[in-house]
């Protein structure tokens, strides 16, 4: 996961949009044609929040 520098984010991880798309409908989730769904590891996510409250706080 990495800022940008217009601050938005991007994340590198295994596209799983295939395997993944039809489940967005049942967590009311839906996304854009241009868009993928990204997996990421737990422990990549967890360090990534923990970054992210440091740099807010």
């Amino acid at each position: 996961m990495l800022e940008l520098t217009d601050g938005s984010f991007a994340v590198i991880g295994l596209d799983v949009t295939a395997d993944l798309d039809g489940e967005l409908g049942e967590v009311q989730a839906a996304r854009g044609v241009e868009e993928r769904i990204v997996r990421l590891p737990r422990d990549v996510m967890l360090a990534a929040l923990r970054d992210l409250q440091k740099s807010v706080n």
